[in-house]
């Protein structure tokens, strides 16, 4: 996979498992966690595209990119989650995100 990776100009990969129908709690830790280290990824790799996935890229995928977005990109228009969902399902319309995860893990972490 990673040869496939590199041949499209995919250099840094990382791997934040989050496995498919996970106990809501769980679920929470593991986004929670791999949206630090989007976070860190995008800080070091400076403006370079990032590609983040799942099988189905209709849950777990949007879920993380929505808790991202919300955590770390502060955006004067986002006024909740809603808004950030809203995007991120008119640039991928089979977006099914988990929004009780996010909505619970951005109300523990509002500091961030």
């Amino acid at each position: 996979m990673r040869s496939l990776y590199h041949k499209y100009g995919i250099h840094c990969v990382e791997n934040s498992p989050i496995p498919e129908f996970n106990q809501i709690d769980n679920l929470t830790d593991k986004l929670l966690e791999a949206a630090k280290v989007l976070d860190t990824m995008r800080q070091q790799l400076d403006k370079q595209k990032i590609f983040i996935h799942c099988t189905a890229g209709m849950t777990r995928s949007p879920s993380l990119v929505i808790l991202y977005l919300c955590l770390y990109c502060q955006v004067e228009f986002w006024k909740s989650p809603v808004d950030v969902y809203q995007l991120v399902k008119k640039h991928h319309p089979v977006s099914y995100p988990n929004m009780k995860s996010i909505v619970r893990i951005i109300g523990r972490n509002r500091t961030l």
